[in-house]
Order: structure tokens, then C-alpha cells, then sequence
């Protein structure tokens, strides 16, 4: 009699796993088309830092950008059980953010290369 009894407790347990294992999947939340474009805006913004510094921009003027970007990077999504919408807004955030300091980088590729150009020409 104790078989239909650990067949019932079995089940229940294979339930309770499956749910866990459903939640724990959905709690890393979050649109995944918003977290590639977040992501792809990063590589954008990185692209675009490496460019200006191979054309001689000097890092004192991307300091700023690169500390911004860097807090960007030490932050993380929320955690999310039932609800994946604040890991979506932060992604969403976070994709706004590299494209912000992007447009900010090519502002400063424009100026200092005007400056530079600038200063070269007066010397």
C-alpha cells in the first residue's frame, strides 16, 4: 500500500521541479530582441572608442564616455520571477544609454579633430 503513496510523492515532486525549473528560466527576464540591441549597441560604442583611438583622439577626452560606459557595464538586470517587464525596461535603458554616449563619442571625435586640426595649422 505505501507504492501508490511514493508514486503520488514522486510526481508531486517531478511537478515542484518542473515549476522550478520554469521560473528559474523566466527569472533571467527580459525581451531578448532588447537585450541584443542593448548588446549591440554596446559593440557599436566600443567600435567607435577604438576608432578614435587609433586616430589619435586623446583618452582625456574620452574619459567621461569611457567611465559612463564602464558603470553601464558593472550594472545588472533585475531579477524577475513573473514578470520579465523590469528586466525589459532595463534593457531598453541600457540600450538608449550606448547610444547616447555613441552620439556623445562621435561629438568628441568631431572636436578634437577640428582642435587638433586647429592647433596643427597654428603651429
Amino acid at each position: 500500500m505505501r507504492r501508490p503513496h511514493s508514486m503520488r510523492f514522486a510526481q508531486m515532486m517531478f511537478v515542484i521541479a518542473m515549476l522550478g525549473l520554469m521560473l528559474f528560466t523566466s527569472a533571467c527576464g527580459g525581451d531578448s530582441r532588447v537585450q541584443q540591441q542593448a548588446s549591440q549597441n554596446k559593440v557599436q560604442l566600443d567600435q567607435l572608442i577604438q576608432y578614435a583611438q587609433s586616430i589619435g583622439v586623446p583618452v582625456s577626452y574620452l574619459n567621461p564616455i569611457l567611465r559612463q560606459e564602464q558603470q553601464l557595464s558593472n550594472s545588472s538586470a533585475p531579477f524577475t520571477l513573473l514578470n520579465d517587464q523590469p528586466a525589459t525596461n532595463y534593457y531598453q535603458n541600457l540600450a538608449m544609454r550606448y547610444q547616447q554616449l555613441t552620439v556623445q563619442a562621435r561629438g568628441v571625435i568631431t572636436t578634437s579633430t577640428v582642435q587638433l586640426q586647429s592647433q596643427a595649422q597654428h603651429d
